[in-house]
């Protein structure tokens, strides 16, 4: 699930994929054959709006593998995934609030100079110096959203199904299937939902499909622990960069905010009263 969501949308992609979980658990726990139930599975399935919990549904489908088990532990993934969401977006909405009050800081200069009594519009239009100011302050103001916004977009963009891969495999082996087969199925799921799964990722899977096929272990359980592991990384490395992002915003808000704020409401009122001055005296 991708951390650019809204808050309200993301809670809403979460409910709407465990209330359609939920049909299809009840039905199997109260003994509703399996073979009946995949004709409920079938429409839940598209109706969900989480394409990674709509890929895992369909691999565990298409494949055979045991639908409580699956189903439940997709339920709990869902579960975690969406209170990591929350967590995530609650770091990040100190310093998102921070850049939005931010970038009203030209105007408030503008407004407070007004209301102390001094005509900073007149200032800013009517000299050379306040058309220099005027200039240079918009010029600033620019590159500090530019900035803000990158920093924003850097502290966003994760990967928006970790462990997805890894998972999907898992369901396809625990069916049965063999390794190679069980590859291109959760390969030809991940295509049909329009995901990916970073090279790196895939790259560790495929190490430890081999490893533990070598060793005799369990395959399906081996990938799943990878995939927790690689799910938790992903979501502490989503929290450091929120906490950052609060500190980083704070460089351009140095940088361009603060001397914009004196260009536009300090300077030119400045100017004016020393130009003034000196034409008195």
């Amino acid at each position: 699930m991708k951390i650019s969501r809204p808050d309200h949308e993301h809670g809403r992609v979460a409910a709407q994929t465990l209330a359609s979980l939920d049909r299809v658990i009840l039905l199997l726990r109260a003994g509703v054959p399996a073979h009946h139930v995949i004709r409920f599975v079938a429409p839940d399935a598209t109706e969900m709006p989480d394409p990674s919990a709509r890929a895992v549904v369909a691999v565990a489908v298409a494949t055979g593998a045991p639908l409580t088990s699956t189903l439940s532990r997709l339920q709990s993934l869902v579960r975690d995934v969406s209170a990591a969401h929350e967590e995530i977006l609650s770091a990040l909405a100190a310093p998102l609030l921070a850049r939005r009050i931010v970038m009203l800081m030209p105007v408030a200069s503008i407004v407070l100079g007004t209301a102390l009594g001094f005509n900073v519009l007149n200032a800013l239009f009517s000299s050379a110096l306040g058309v220099a100011c005027l200039v240079g302050g918009a010029l600033l103001s620019v590159l500090g959203w530019v900035w803000m916004r990158k920093l924003v977009a850097r502290a966003t963009d994760h990967h928006p199904a970790p462990g997805l891969w890894c998972e999907l495999v898992a369901v396809a082996v625990g069916s049965g299937l063999p390794l190679g087969r069980a590859v291109r199925v959760a390969e030809r799921a991940l295509e049909r939902g329009g995901l990916s799964t970073p090279e790196r990722a895939r790259t560790r899977g495929g190490h430890l499909l081999t490893m533990a096929s070598q060793a005799g272990v369990s395959v399906s359980a081996a990938l799943r622990n990878l995939a927790d592991d690689q799910r938790a990384r992903s979501f502490a490395d989503q929290r450091r960069a929120a906490r950052e992002l609060g500190e980083r915003i704070l460089v351009p808000v140095g940088a361009c905010y603060l001397p914009v704020f004196l260009l536009w409401g300090v300077v030119p009122i400045v100017g004016a009263v020393v130009s003034d001055t000196l034409v008195v005296a």
